[in-house]
């Protein structure tokens, strides 16, 4: 049996998936992985893309020795090029909702996935692959925090997305990876990295696989993850690597500190964790605001595990071992 986290290499981290020299596509099917019940994955991927290139990404899941059509996730490129997901994608085993599978009948207990990559001729370059990730949601084995008892604090820069003329109000995603590169000392602006994340079959910038597809082609190792408790996430923080995080609340109340509401899910920058009177604060950046000011909070740790989706980005230099 696997973790959470399953990590496919299709050749090496070191030497990736690319094609040869005149061949214009090619495939790679993953060995089957067998895994613990679960409930919904999202699959993540490290690639290099250029103009007129793409890869595609798809997955399929095995229930009771049924095994679900091939999910695909799109046609992947960078610079915002990519064809982006579709709808209507589900059988009577699953269905994927944009970048996350949701097993409908009885738990998942297998795994596959499958690329292909592709370019328009043979003076191209290559599009190649690194590395392909899916995370697995097992509810069953989430606990409460244990450790933390020490303060950490990253100074992660601040952004605001309210500050971005006309799509400000939906790129909380780009806005909070923007700001997790720029602490990592990438400074692109936050307009690039929305454009580079948009997923062109929706029209939105939160497609949290397409978002950390981003990170990889600019040279991050990055994948979206299912947490079984904020263990996970402090973990990372004690390395010195902040944690894009994905909240949900129906009222601002629910969230002291909090400018709004997020009814529809909001991604936030997990910056470390404090102990004061009252109880353990989480630190974050909190891109909805109007001002720069006013990004960086501290939210109570029993408000704040009640909004989070226990789901993250992670987004590590590439000189951290791939499954570190």
């Amino acid at each position: 049996m696997q973790n959470n986290l399953l990590i496919w290499e299709p050749k090496s981290y070191d030497q990736p998936f690319h094609l040869e020299k005149d061949s214009l596509t090619a495939e790679w099917v993953s060995q089957v992985k067998e895994v613990a019940p679960f409930e919904r994955l999202v699959v993540s991927w490290n690639s290099t893309t250029h103009e007129n290139t793409n890869i595609e990404v798809w997955i399929r899941v095995r229930t009771s020795q049924n095994w679900s059509m091939w999910f695909s996730y799109g046609k992947w490129t960078t610079d915002g090029n990519n064809t982006g997901s579709f709808s209507g994608q589900k059988d009577n085993f699953a269905r994927l909702d944009i970048d996350e599978l949701v097993v409908h009948s009885g738990p998942g207990e297998a795994v596959q996935v499958k690329l292909a990559l592709t370019r328009k001729n043979s003076e191209v370059i290559s599009p190649s692959v690194k590395s392909v990730y899916a995370s697995l949601s097992t509810p069953a084995n989430r606990h409460e925090v244990t450790i933390g008892s020490e303060d950490i604090h990253l100074v992660v820069p601040t952004r605001s997305q309210l500050v971005v003329e006309e799509i400000g109000n939906i790129i909380c995603s780009p806005t909070s990876i923007s700001m997790v590169f720029e602490y990592y000392g990438l400074n692109l602006p936050t307009e690039k990295v929305a454009k580079g994340t948009i997923d062109n079959g929706t029209s939105i910038y939160g497609n949290w696989s397409y978002n950390v597809a981003y990170a990889g082609e600019c040279g991050y190792n990055a994948y979206v993850e299912y947490c079984d408790s904020f263990d996970n996430v402090i973990s990372l923080l004690k390395r010195g690597i902040p944690v894009v995080a994905s909240i949900k609340t129906k009222d601002v109340s629910e969230l002291d500190g909090a400018t709004q509401a997020y009814p529809s899910g909001h991604l936030i920058v997990v910056t470390g964790i404090e102990h004061s009177d009252r109880g353990m604060m989480v630190c974050v950046n909190d891109p909805a605001t109007r001002t720069v000011d006013n990004v960086s909070r501290k939210y109570r740790y029993d408000q704040f595990i009640k909004a989070w989706k226990h789901l993250i980005y992670v987004i590590k230099r590439p000189s951290y071992a791939i499954d570190s």
